[in-house]
């Protein structure tokens, strides 16, 4: 066992997390699972039990856990969020290291097009990811966070980028340098409406799906980027990663038309938590397919962090999505003037 697995397990021992008899008997193993934060999973007689999460004491590069610790003390506040996010035991006094229940469940699949829509089994996890977003979007926190970077990305108060990728730098000046995509960035960003708990990251690795549960659940992991908000924001997210696998698994691009086809069981389900005013509904879902084509710049940007071909194959198979949902996509009309229809359909 290497010294950060030893010393996670003291540390659970002293807080009381592990008892004598787990360390003795209970086999208890530490796998290592950081990508911007140091992370370990906990797991005794071969089963997970717990999640370690801390922040970067300097708080460099924007690792801070006080976003994710926040929305942890609201749960215990808001039962809707408790349902939908890891229990967690235990916030460091400056909010930079948390402790968790382990959750069960795989990550979501993407949905694959079969003949427009996705399979059943994909529908179920959507609809449960649906649901679990609504209940996010229910609770009203203090104000606290801001909008995404990416709505003011092509500012010039960004410069040249320089802490990008030279190709990705090199992608936001080509989209800047377009008067209509500057004009539409500038309007999508005076749209941002506050107000909402948004979870800010959503994407399919922080959204873990637990088909054993009754009825299946979805997991919402991943918090450091939440933010009082716009609830557009995380739908259109959705949307965006949703028009990136699509874009990816068939080969030929995102048709807008598709993605949205893909979506319709996480849309039913979401309505039906949320059960917005038909006028607040039309409106959200409208921003949503503005943030989604925004959010798709976003994706090329991460996807390029791997090379510069890989930069050049994302321009490729998303920026006609992203024209698509910046200037052409409209919500369909079921969805938005008859949505019960639309989930009684899922």
């Amino acid at each position: 066992m290497n010294r950060d697995s030893a010393r996670t397990l003291e540390f659970l021992y002293r807080r009381g997390l592990l008892s004598s008899a787990d360390l003795e008997f209970g086999r208890p193993t530490v796998g290592e699972t950081s990508i911007s934060h140091r992370s370990f999973l906990v797991s005794v007689q071969g089963r997970p039990r717990w999640f370690v999460k801390s922040g970067d004491p300097a708080r460099s590069h924007g690792r801070d856990l006080g976003m994710e610790s926040a929305v942890h003390r609201l749960a215990a506040r808001h039962p809707p969020l408790a349902e939908v996010i890891p229990r967690c035991r235990l916030i460091r006094a400056d909010g930079n290291l948390l402790v968790m229940e382990a959750v069960s469940g795989e990550h979501i699949a993407p949905p694959l097009s079969v003949n427009g829509h996705a399979d059943q089994d994909q529908e179920g996890a959507l609809r449960a990811y649906g649901a679990a977003v609504g209940r996010v979007h229910l609770t009203m926190p203090p104000r606290f966070g801001g909008a995404p970077w990416m709505l003011s990305a092509l500012l010039p108060q960004w410069g040249t980028y320089s802490w990008l990728p030279p190709s990705c730098g090199a992608f936001l000046r080509r989209l800047a340098a377009v008067r209509e995509i500057r004009a539409v960035f500038d309007r999508t960003r005076a749209q941002w409406l506050p107000g909402r708990l948004v979870h800010g990251d959503l994407r399919w690795a922080n959204a873990i799906f637990d088909a054993g549960h009754s009825p299946p659940r979805v997991w919402l992991v991943d918090w450091e980027l939440a933010t009082s908000g716009d609830p557009a924001w995380d739908l259109g997210s959705v949307i965006a990663d949703v028009a990136v696998s699509n874009a990816f698994d068939n080969r030929d691009g995102a048709d807008w038309k598709r993605t949205l086809a893909l979506c319709r069981p996480f849309f039913a389900a979401y309505h039906g938590a949320v059960r917005p005013a038909p006028q607040e509904w039309q409106s959200r879902m409208e921003r949503s397919l503005r943030y989604a084509g925004i959010r798709l710049v976003q994706s090329v940007i991460e996807i390029g962090h791997d090379s510069e071909p890989a930069l050049l194959q994302a321009e490729q198979m998303l920026l006609p999505a992203m024209h698509a949902f910046l200037f052409e996509a409209a919500a369909p009309p079921d969805l938005i003037h008859r949505p019960e229809a639309f989930e009684a359909q899922a």
